[in-house]
């Protein structure tokens, strides 16, 4: 092992035991593999690599991005896609597996226990190929001539079951279905690649677990599952916070996301929603707990269906207030007219003991 991964691993094992990095939250799990490098950069250690696909030039179905494409990745002189890896190399001495879910990553040496393999053979140009690659990379082939990459899934979840990751900065997952596994702390988004591939002749192969794809050959689109972390943090003694996309009506479903508000010590907090509405207890709730965070403190008040109404008053006991909004499934009632969706607008303020009017 070289000094940099061992100094590496002794930084990562002394914030563990100080309490910086708790284990099943902000550690990947075990093993090695590489998921699509986001603009915002690759996690702390982890390598890096790139790989340019040299696919047809045709004006009518050239490749392409789907709209918001957050990915380290480019579409260059309309025929060649470029795009770079994260690869994770590192160990650490606490173990720890892949979440059970609906999902993929990209193989590298093995697949972690409970995935299962597949690949994905793109046949890019034949005349004149200039496919490339350089840096730590997962699993590839470019034998063909064409690139194949190599995946391994975990099928035994629901996308819908929110799993634990670190969520510190952006990354990627591979989604198993057409829809994104969700994170626990998350926002996620669904984007795509369509790879303009061979024209005559397409050889594209699909061979057992891989990502999600519509397997159209000469004109693969491929899917990603792109992730913000929603755990949002309000230092100051007043302001306000949205649900995501409000006044929109687009929150999206089976998501958990959280908003942490402290002030002056000496204060308290009053909370109040000029707009609530959380529909189908069942499904969804917004729970406000006063306190810094949902383990260490007492639930104040849940608010769905009926009490979730605008100008709706929380005040805290003490300088914080932790608020965990979680929502189910919602879709179904959004083509219901009557049924609005959800969403909230809040403002809070700090105020000294006793001076609450």
């Amino acid at each position: 092992m070289s000094i940099i991964k061992v100094f590496a691993a002794v930084i990562i094992a002394t914030m563990l035991r100080c309490g910086v990095l708790h284990a099943s939250k902000d550690l990947w799990p075990t093993g090695n593999y590489s998921l699509p490098k986001p603009l915002s950069g690759c996690p702390k250690f982890w390598k890096e690599g790139w790989l340019k696909q040299h696919l047809e030039n045709d004006a009518k179905t050239a490749s392409k991005f789907s709209f918001n494409f957050h990915m380290n990745a480019s579409i260059v002189m309309k025929e060649f896609i470029e795009r770079t890896f994260c690869t994770k190399v590192l160990e650490t001495s606490v173990k720890r597996v892949w979440p059970k879910g609906f999902y993929c990553i990209y193989k590298k040496q093995n697949c972690p226990k409970d995935m299962l393999e597949g690949s994905i053979t793109w046949d890019d140009e034949d005349s004149k190929n200039r496919n490339d690659h350089g840096g730590t990379l997962p699993d590839l082939d470019t034998s063909f001539p064409g690139t194949k990459l190599y995946f391994c899934c975990q099928t035994q979840g629901k996308w819908y079951k929110s799993i634990e990751l670190p969520i510190q900065k952006p990354f990627y997952l591979l989604p198993y279905s057409l829809n994104c596994q969700r994170v626990v702390g998350a926002i996620s988004s669904l984007e795509y690649i369509i790879f303009n591939t061979e024209d005559f002749s397409n050889a594209d192969k699909f061979n057992g677990h891989h990502v999600f794809s519509d397997k159209v050959q000469s004109l693969p689109k491929i899917y990603y599952c792109y992730y913000e972390g929603c755990q949002y943090k309000l230092q100051n003694d007043h302001g306000s916070f949205t649900s995501l996309n409000f006044p929109n009506n687009s929150y999206p479903d089976f998501q958990i996301c959280s908003w942490s508000l402290a002030v002056n010590i000496f204060s308290r907090i009053s909370l109040k929603f000029l707009n609530l509405n959380i529909p189908n207890c069942k499904e969804n709730y917004l729970d406000v707990y006063d306190g810094s965070s949902k383990n260490r403190s007492t639930l104040l008040v849940r608010f769905c269906g009926e009490n979730a109404t605008a100008d709706a008053k929380v005040i805290s006991k003490v300088n914080h207030l932790y608020i965990v909004l979680k929502s189910g499934n919602n879709s179904a009632r959004h083509s219901e007219d009557s049924v609005k969706s959800l969403e909230f607008y809040a403002e809070y303020e700090a105020f000294l003991e006793g001076a609450l009017q």
